[in-house]
């Protein structure tokens, strides 16, 4: 599985996240049926799903405007769903919302 990453427009109010989709080998050898990313929030290991356990989503991004606090550290991880099930989750991924340094 990708590990999803920090995407350039990421800021103190908004945290932009985006993955590289999966394919032949790496899917198993079936289409893509869902990406589900889940997110803890700030809040420690409790995970919530943001985007494609239900409803399904082939989305390779996702936008978070809301719930969001400038300089606190959010951790994500993803996986995908195929024709047999829901594949492992990535490695976590911590994301600041926060400006990029120029």
């Amino acid at each position: 599985m990708n590990d999803p990453a920090r995407d350039t427009s990421t800021s103190e109010s908004q945290v932009h996240v985006s993955w590289t989709g999966l394919s032949s080998p790496n899917n198993g050898g079936s289409a893509i049926l869902s990406y589900n990313l889940e997110w803890n929030g700030g809040s420690g290991s409790t995970y919530t799903s943001l985007v494609g356990y239900s409803p399904a989503s082939t989305a390779l991004s996702l936008l978070i405007t809301s719930s969001i606090t400038a300089g606190t550290t959010y951790s994500f991880r993803l996986r995908a769903q195929n024709i047999f099930g829901w594949g492992p989750y990535s490695n976590i991924v911590s994301i600041v919302a926060a400006t990029t340094p120029s």
